[in-house]
């Protein structure tokens, strides 16, 4: 073959593996981006829910399932979407937030989904001889009397 020839093929490919070099550079730093906002928006939620959860009080429907839907969207929405792209990333600080992220969304989603039957159980205890004893009332009237008067 003729080294002349050989130039633009070698030119090609250099600019093919710089252009993939730009790419993942790219997508590494709207993966970085991502991450931020993901985190960012975890923690106004956790803010939304830190004076239930100081108190103990009932998160209101109202308020927990948009902030449910939420945690949702960054748990299994968002993060699973960028999750090849961390993998290839050779950065260990944007694999421990994303791990990190990861882990506060299922924290939240956990206090969001036993917050109020936590609470719905205390309120049982703590008025069980009213509803056993006067009302007569049976397991399931209870906590729909307690979620009621909670919520």
């Amino acid at each position: 073959m003729d080294p002349i020839l050989l130039v633009p093929i070698i030119v090609a490919a250099a600019l093919g593996v710089a252009a993939v070099l730009w790419y993942r550079k790219r997508q590494a730093e709207r993966v970085g981006t991502t991450l931020e906002q993901s985190a960012a928006g975890l923690g106004n939620i956790e803010s939304s829910l830190q004076s239930y959860i100081r108190t103990g009080d009932y998160i209101p429907e109202r308020v927990r399932r948009p902030l449910e839907a939420k945690v949702t969207e960054v748990e299994q929405r968002i993060l699973p979407r960028i999750a090849k792209v961390v993998r290839r990333v050779r950065d260990a600080s944007t694999r421990n937030q994303f791990e990190a992220t990861l882990r506060h969304a299922s924290q939240l989603q956990q206090v969001l989904k036993g917050h109020n039957q936590r609470y719905v159980q205390r309120m049982i205890a703590e008025h069980s001889k009213l509803l056993v004893g006067e009302l007569k009332a049976d397991e399931a009237q209870r906590e729909a009397i307690d979620a009621a008067t909670g919520g």
